[in-house]
């Protein structure tokens, strides 16, 4: 995993923001193959669910709503769910002033957003954000 931030809580939410990239091969940019969603628009789903995960509003509420279980296991470690939704949300992340995604690829159930970071020191990284549609769209890792 790249980690593009010093907590765990940042590198686990952006490493479930792309360890499906691998899996999901090329999608397509405008549309192509959609996973089901609430409102019929995955992509802007899926942005939706970035732009709130960095937003770091309810870090528990990340922990356990936006990141799939796969996630939650290689960021953190902890015996049970709750164990790791708790070691999650207590990790102090370093919040970017702001996240662009300039793009999304849906395949399926599976997408890859390509996104960058600009942190408050002036300096950005840029990540790749897997995401896996489990009853909605969740983070799934990052390279």
């Amino acid at each position: 995993m790249k980690a593009i931030f010093s907590t765990r809580f940042m590198a686990a939410v952006v490493a479930l923001l792309a360890i499906v990239v691998v899996a999901a091969g090329c999608g397509s940019d405008d549309g192509g193959d959609s996973g089901s969603s609430s409102n019929g628009d995955p992509q802007a789903e899926i942005r939706a669910l970035i732009e709130e995960s960095f937003a770091f509003e309810d870090p528990k509420a990340i922990c356990e709503e936006n990141l799939t279980e796969a996630a939650l296991e290689e960021g953190y470690e902890g015996k049970d769910r709750e164990a790791r939704v708790k070691a999650c949300s207590e990790d102090e992340p370093v919040i970017p002033d702001r996240v662009e995604i300039s793009k999304v690829e849906v395949k399926g159930d599976t997408a890859i957003a390509s996104a960058e970071a600009f942190q408050p020191n002036g300096r950005s990284s840029k990540f790749t954000i897997e995401l896996l549609n489990e009853d909605g769209w969740k983070i799934n890792g990052n390279e």
